[in-house]
Protein backbone atom coordinates (compact mmCIF):
# COMPACT_ATOMS: atom_id res chain seq x y z
CA UNK A 1 0.00 0.00 0.00
CA UNK A 2 1.11 3.52 -0.69
CA UNK A 3 1.10 6.32 1.86
CA UNK A 4 -2.18 7.82 0.56
CA UNK A 5 -3.80 4.38 0.74
CA UNK A 6 -2.54 3.97 4.30
CA UNK A 7 -3.91 7.38 5.25
CA UNK A 8 -7.29 6.60 3.70
CA UNK A 9 -7.46 3.26 5.53
CA UNK A 10 -6.51 4.97 8.79
CA UNK A 11 -9.15 7.68 8.23
CA UNK A 12 -11.80 5.03 7.60
CA UNK A 13 -10.81 3.15 10.75
CA UNK A 14 -10.88 6.35 12.81
CA UNK A 15 -14.33 7.22 11.45
CA UNK A 16 -15.58 3.75 12.37
CA UNK A 17 -14.16 4.05 15.90
CA UNK A 18 -15.69 7.52 16.23
CA UNK A 19 -19.12 6.14 15.35
CA UNK A 20 -18.72 3.32 17.85
CA UNK A 21 -17.73 5.78 20.59
CA UNK A 22 -20.75 7.94 19.78
CA UNK A 23 -23.02 4.91 20.16
CA UNK A 24 -21.44 4.08 23.52
CA UNK A 25 -21.89 7.70 24.60
CA UNK A 26 -25.59 7.57 23.73
CA UNK A 27 -26.03 4.39 25.78
CA UNK A 28 -24.19 5.93 28.74
CA UNK A 29 -26.31 9.09 28.57
CA UNK A 30 -29.46 6.95 28.53
CA UNK A 31 -28.28 4.96 31.54
CA UNK A 32 -27.39 8.16 33.41
CA UNK A 33 -30.83 9.60 32.71
CA UNK A 34 -32.53 6.45 33.96
CA UNK A 35 -30.41 6.41 37.13
CA UNK A 36 -31.19 10.08 37.74
CA UNK A 37 -34.92 9.41 37.41
CA UNK A 38 -34.68 6.43 39.76
CA UNK A 39 -32.85 8.57 42.34
CA UNK A 40 -35.61 11.18 42.10
CA UNK A 41 -38.25 8.47 42.56
CA UNK A 42 -36.46 7.14 45.65
CA UNK A 43 -36.15 10.65 47.10
CA UNK A 44 -39.87 11.22 46.59
CA UNK A 45 -40.78 7.87 48.14
CA UNK A 46 -38.58 8.42 51.20
CA UNK A 47 -39.83 11.97 51.68
CA UNK A 48 -43.44 10.76 51.67
CA UNK A 49 -42.54 8.09 54.21
CA UNK A 50 -41.26 10.82 56.56
CA UNK A 51 -44.25 13.11 56.00
CA UNK A 52 -42.68 15.64 53.66
CA UNK A 53 -44.30 17.07 50.57
CA UNK A 54 -41.85 16.81 47.70
CA UNK A 55 -41.83 17.96 44.11
CA UNK A 56 -39.24 16.42 41.81
CA UNK A 57 -38.34 17.58 38.31
CA UNK A 58 -35.69 15.78 36.30
CA UNK A 59 -34.48 16.97 32.92
CA UNK A 60 -31.75 15.94 30.55
CA UNK A 61 -30.85 18.18 27.64
CA UNK A 62 -28.38 17.79 24.83
CA UNK A 63 -26.55 14.74 23.73
CA UNK A 64 -24.02 13.76 21.11
CA UNK A 65 -24.12 16.18 18.22
CA UNK A 66 -25.88 18.93 20.18
CA UNK A 67 -23.05 21.44 19.73
CA UNK A 68 -21.79 21.22 23.29
CA UNK A 69 -25.24 21.43 24.88
CA UNK A 70 -24.55 18.40 27.10
CA UNK A 71 -25.86 19.18 30.55
CA UNK A 72 -28.22 17.61 32.99
CA UNK A 73 -30.36 19.26 35.63
CA UNK A 74 -32.27 17.96 38.60
CA UNK A 75 -34.48 19.98 40.90
CA UNK A 76 -35.83 18.61 44.15
CA UNK A 77 -38.13 20.81 46.25
CA UNK A 78 -39.03 19.60 49.73
CA UNK A 79 -41.67 21.21 51.98
CA UNK A 80 -42.63 20.25 55.51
Amino acid sequence: MTTPDNLLALAAELAKLGNELTAVGVRLATAASELEQEAANLAEERAKRWGFEIQVAVGVKGGPGSAGANYQTSVVEVKK
